[in-house]
């Protein structure tokens, strides 16, 4: 999908997968605009014909089609607009300040939401994962960004007018005009071909699911609703799996079962994307260890077994190389003996020789690790400091001094 000029280089995992939506070069910036009332009919109507005659893309012969539509702040007004009047169709309940704020706190772990200003969701962090505000003369990035609008208590993408609404059947005039635009236009001596929106194959198809997203979306996030989870696990998988892999949001149980343990294959050839549900790590750096996920996993014994070999015999090796540079000591002490203690509780024929008995003798004989749980009083976890006692009898026979 065509969409925004990048000032700084960044990639999102959850919207970047969208490739079907993003085949040509997207160069679309925010710029500043004269105010308007946007809830003008005559005005939605100007913003949906300039969008239409200018044309979905142009495109150069031998190179990909893009955007030269210089999208502004009344373009996503209009947006805006047309999103909420959507939602209310579906019976959209609108949630107070407070609620709102807190659901998208919990969601995105996003909390400095501030009154009428909207937020591009382009990365779970500020700073090296950044949120963008949405502002004149603001460049945002590509792929269909995801906004929070605090004003309105909803998410949207910035679409064009032609993406959510059926203009032909709205504005049969303005369709006509389209007729009648130009099929090429000359830039500096450069032809290039004008790809109209009446051109775009499928575009009812993609308008009836950007409808269908906006208001899945928004009834299962904020409305609680378990019909639109269905929908979204099917339709909009990519987003979905990222509140889980992204955000860190583990609060959906049946989210969490199939964005965790059905969508995900513990194997060698699948460290990085297991690890992105074993644990998240925070705008603050710390992390949040899926202990869920963990209880979920004992429901399944098939997938359960391929968790504990996975762990028994990969992960616990790529957490102590070189390759989890996210990680420092402390953070993957804290995730070693989590696991540790939930493979110690649940997996059938567990010996803790062979397990954390052999991680206590050729990892901990200079007690570095029997230090850090200890410091950290043995992270709360119930029975966990008795559990490690005995594994570092069963393995190194090293215990720290006084507890011989």
């Amino acid at each position: 999908m065509k969409r925004i000029l990048i000032i700084l280089t960044l990639f999102f995992s959850f919207l970047s997968c969208k490739k079907e939506k993003s085949e040509e070069s997207a160069k679309l910036q925010i710029t500043k605009s004269n105010d308007m009332n946007i809830n003008s009919i005559d005005t939605i109507k100007k913003i949906v014909e300039q969008q239409v005659l200018h044309g979905y893309a142009v495109k150069e012969a031998g190179l990909d089609m893009q955007s030269d539509y210089d999208y502004k702040k009344e373009d996503y007004e209009i947006i805006r607009q047309l999103s909420i009047d959507i939602l209310k169709s579906y019976n959209y309940r609108v949630l107070n300040d407070e609620n709102f704020q807190n659901k998208v706190f919990r969601i995105f772990d996003f909390k400095d939401i501030q009154k009428d200003i909207n937020f591009l969701v382009e990365f779970a962090c500020p700073l090296k994962k950044t949120k963008y505000q949405l502002d004149v003369n603001y460049t945002v990035s590509n792929n269909n960004p995801l906004f929070i609008d605090s004003k309105n208590k909803i998410i949207l993408e910035a679409l064009y007018a032609p993406q959510l609404i059926n203009y032909k059947t709205d504005y049969p005039d303005i369709y006509n005009k389209e007729e009648k635009i130009e099929k090429s236009k000359s830039v500096n001596g450069q032809s290039f071909d004008i790809i109209k929106w009446k051109e775009i194959p499928n575009l009812d198809e993609q308008r009836k699911k950007n409808v269908q997203t906006l208001v899945a979306r928004n009834l299962y996030l904020f409305n609680d609703s378990r019909a639109h989870f269905k929908w979204l696990i099917v339709n909009d998988a990519i987003f979905m799996r990222s509140l889980v892999t992204t955000f860190g949001y583990y609060d959906d149980k049946e989210l969490l079962k199939w964005g965790g343990g059905d969508k995900t294959e513990f194997t060698n050839q699948n460290i990085e994307e297991a690890n992105k549900i074993i644990y998240n790590k925070k705008c603050d750096g710390k992390i949040v260890f899926d202990q869920q996920l963990l209880n979920i996993l004992v429901e399944d014994e098939a997938k359960a077994t391929q968790f504990y070999d996975f762990v028994r015999y990969y992960y616990i090796d790529w957490l102590l190389s070189d390759k989890s540079i996210e990680l420092n000591f402390s953070q993957k002490a804290e995730i070693i003996a989590r696991i540790h203690s939930f493979i110690y509780k649940y997996a059938k024929d567990y010996r803790t020789v062979d397990f954390m008995g052999k991680f206590a003798e050729y990892n901990d004989s200079d007690n570095k690790y029997s230090k850090e749980f200890k410091l950290k009083n043995y992270y709360n976890i119930p029975e966990f400091e008795k559990q490690w006692k005995q594994a570092k009898i069963d393995g190194d026979g090293i215990s720290l001094p006084g507890e011989e």
